[in-house]
């Protein structure tokens, strides 16, 4: 049985399950429930050029006005303070880290011109299935926080080279695909020094597992119920 009572949780899209995902109800939620961190998907829209939230690629104009966009996101506020980041004043993000996504392969300059100036930069982990983007990334900024996003169902590649590219990378976190996971799998990558954490994590024995293996962290759909289970899973270990 495990001893460790920490697992981040962070909040898929937001607060996803409760709430439509990628959405300011959904982050809001995500918080109000929370959750150590949030998760959002970064696309760029042909239609207006700005940078939206989606996980899909935005195709109709329709989609455009229905999604939120990243400055928008950035002037979140709850209670007060700004979620998850701001530059002019306190805010969540002292607290709440932010998973950022990147979906496609021309959002470099534009992401990092927007995050450049901000008080809590440090608080977001750029993440992303193309690993050539985080490269350049890493080359444009030798201090962003990189976490390496693996399927491991649908890319059949061995391990050692997810780490080699991890590595190279600078990454301080691996990203698997909870189904189909391991206890080998999140050994062989913790003993190499990664961080390992798990998408996506909603049901109870998932949870639990996520828990038992000590993982660093989950992306769930539902942060509030993935922090009643770790909850009492915590509270079963001190009794």
């Amino acid at each position: 049985m495990s001893e460790r009572l920490n697992v981040l949780i962070i909040a898929h899209r937001g607060a996803s399950l409760a709430e439509t995902e990628n959405t300011r109800a959904a982050f809001e939620a995500a918080a109000e429930v929370g959750a150590d961190a949030v998760e959002t998907d970064l696309r760029g829209c042909r239609f207006c050029g700005r940078l939206a939230l989606s996980h899909d690629a935005i195709k109709k104009k329709e989609q455009c006005e229905n999604t939120l966009a990243f400055e928008d996101f950035l002037q979140i506020k709850i209670q007060g303070a700004y979620l998850p980041l701001s530059d002019t004043e306190m805010f969540l993000g002292e607290k709440l880290d932010l998973y950022l996504e990147i979906k496609e392969s021309w959002l470099i300059k534009k992401v990092l011109d927007m995050t450049r100036e901000l008080r809590f930069r440090d608080h977001i982990i750029f993440s992303s299935f193309k690993w050539l983007e985080l490269f350049k990334f890493r080359r444009r900024n030798k201090r962003l926080r990189i976490g390496l996003l693996w399927d491991q169902n649908k890319i059949k590649i061995p391990r050692w080279f997810v780490a080699f590219c991890a590595k190279y990378l600078g990454a301080k976190s691996v990203h698997l695909q909870f189904e189909g996971l391991s206890l080998e799998d999140v050994m062989y990558f913790r003993t190499r020094g990664f961080s390992v954490y798990a998408f996506t994590v909603n049901k109870f024995e998932d949870i639990y597992l996520a828990w038992q293996w000590d993982l660093d962290g989950i992306f769930t759909d539902a942060p509030a119920y993935a922090r009643e289970v770790l909850s009492q899973l915590s509270l079963a270990v001190i009794q």
